[in-house]
């Protein structure tokens, strides 16, 4: 029983800590987001078409295209720690 809580805390710990970097390395210029949404990883998630993604992370070359390239690679790894 004790090995499944320190797995289960390490578990926990690594998942709080990906979750805290990716809150962390946010860093989206200010712009206004379609819909009203106030998050671009949210707008991003909920997209409609290739318009609102170009709002969201500006045309090919953007900085926030690379950042939010880093934020998905950081939530493929959320989800595995989940």
């Amino acid at each position: 029983m004790n090995a499944v809580v320190r797995i289960s805390a390490v578990v926990a710990v690594v998942v709080l800590t990906i979750g805290a970097c990716m809150f962390a390395a946010a860093d989206f210029e200010l712009r206004s987001l379609p819909r009203s949404f106030e998050s671009p990883e949210l707008a991003m998630e909920l997209a409609r078409s290739m318009e609102e993604v170009k709002a969201i992370v500006g045309e090919p070359g953007h900085s926030d295209r690379s950042q939010m390239r880093s934020q998905q690679y950081m939530d493929f790894l959320f989800i595995v720690a989940y």
